[in-house]
């Protein structure tokens, strides 16, 4: 159990590290593209809010853990594309894709975690999950910033990415590693 509670955390604290990154980074990079932010925020926060109000239930109707990987893959997906965005069109597939995907990340993924904290534990659980949420919108920045300076902005975006999949295949692993063990344990 703690090992699973520590997986959800790291992933809680890339999730939160994806979303400082595009949030703190993305208007100077759409500005240097010439294109407009606003635009790019709009469109995610409007994906953000239709998510949220009509594909809540989406987690509750289907396995959690493969929602949070399917969602996560396409969060990913939107970064990397956010990384290489040349037009307005592209901007606004990559905030729609950010926008639904996160959206659906971060509740599913405190759902399962509620699922796996014991019941004494919940509230603290929560917090510290909350706690590396915030630490991960705010200190990955530091290495974003030296990165955008060396090496570009689209590497910013490139690098989390990168991060935020080997991430996923952590916990990816961590799920298959706990369902042999359950298997095993029951053919026994």
């Amino acid at each position: 159990r703690n090992r699973q509670t520590s997986v959800f955390f790291l992933l809680t604290f890339v999730l939160g590290s994806c979303f400082g990154l595009i949030m703190n980074f993305q208007a100077i990079y759409v500005e240097q593209k010439g294109l407009n932010v606003g635009l790019f925020i709009t469109v995610s926060m409007l994906s953000v809010a239709f998510s949220r109000i009509f594909l809540s239930n989406l987690a509750d109707k289907h396995n959690k853990r493969k929602v949070v990987v399917l969602t996560f893959v396409v969060m990913v997906g939107s970064i990397i594309y956010f990384s290489s965005i040349k037009t307005t069109v592209d901007m606004i597939i990559s905030g729609v894709m950010f926008g639904l995907s996160f959206s659906c990340i971060f509740p599913t993924l405190t759902a399962l975690l509620v699922e796996h904290l014991e019941p004494t534990y919940r509230s603290k659980g929560l917090s510290i999950n909350n706690m590396l949420y915030d630490a991960g919108f705010y200190i990955p920045n530091f290495i974003g910033g030296v990165v955008a300076k060396y090496f570009g902005y689209e590497k910013v975006f490139l690098w989390m990415a990168y991060v935020a999949l080997f991430t996923l295949g952590i916990f990816v692993l961590n799920g298959y590693i706990k369902e042999r063990v359950a298997v095993n344990s029951s053919n026994q």
